[in-house]
């Protein structure tokens, strides 16, 4: 039976067992909590589970986006649990936050050995209002590298090569997602762009693919 068949199979047996009233218990245990919206995940080279937090943004500087004021605030950071503890292991990144809810910050984190730790801070809209945060701003949009000891730095500006190359040649929106970190590369999604970019060692980033425009 191939994989397509035996997944089909499990959800129809999954929910023959419902109909038929049999009860369901599902264990849950709780090992990391008080996350500041949590986002992305990994485990660490040296089995420890990382967490990014998207923060809670700030006290500004503030300016509209999709609708709402949204102000800055370097909330970001990253959680390990590792042998039983939970602990914030990065501080200070940047993070904005609207009356909904709704945080932009630090959205997914990847390893590459040790103290390779990759994160993208997402943004959500045209790179040039990232001026509207203040000099901090310029940090939205970006992919950063974290230290060992929790000291990042900027790798590189996905924002900036969208505004620049603007791949699908569609609206100009940035927000770096997802990320993948490789030997000598790091692979990101520009959820925003609608793009899958590849950054080298030396920050220089390429185009691998575009996928189509969503509503």
């Amino acid at each position: 039976m191939n994989r397509t068949m035996r997944v089909v199979s499990g959800i129809f047996v999954c929910a023959f067992v419902l109909a038929a009233g049999t009860p369901v218990h599902t264990a849950v245990t709780v090992v990391m909590s008080g996350l500041d919206n949590p986002r992305g995940l990994a485990f660490g080279p040296e089995g420890a589970l990382y967490v990014v937090e998207a923060g809670r943004g700030g006290s500004g500087p503030c300016q509209v986006m999709r609708g709402l004021p949204r102000c800055y605030g370097a909330s970001g950071a990253v959680s390990r649990y590792w042998r039983g503890t939970q602990e914030r292991v990065a501080f200070g990144l940047p993070s904005a936050a609207g009356s909904d809810g709704e945080a932009t910050g630090p959205h997914d984190i990847s390893f590459q050995g040790r103290g390779g730790a990759f994160i993208t801070i997402g943004f959500g809209g045209n790179p040039a209002l990232r001026a509207g945060f203040g000099p901090a701003g310029a940090l939205f949009g970006t992919l950063v590298q974290a230290s060992a000891s929790g000291q990042w730095r900027l790798v590189a500006d996905v924002s900036a090569y969208e505004a620049a190359a603007n791949p699908d040649a569609n609206v100009v929106d940035s927000n770096p997602y997802g990320v993948l970190a490789l030997p000598g590369k790091r692979i990101v999604t520009d959820a925003g762009g609608n793009s899958l970019l590849q950054v080298d060692a030396n920050g220089d980033i390429s185009t691998l693919a575009v996928f189509p425009a969503r509503p």
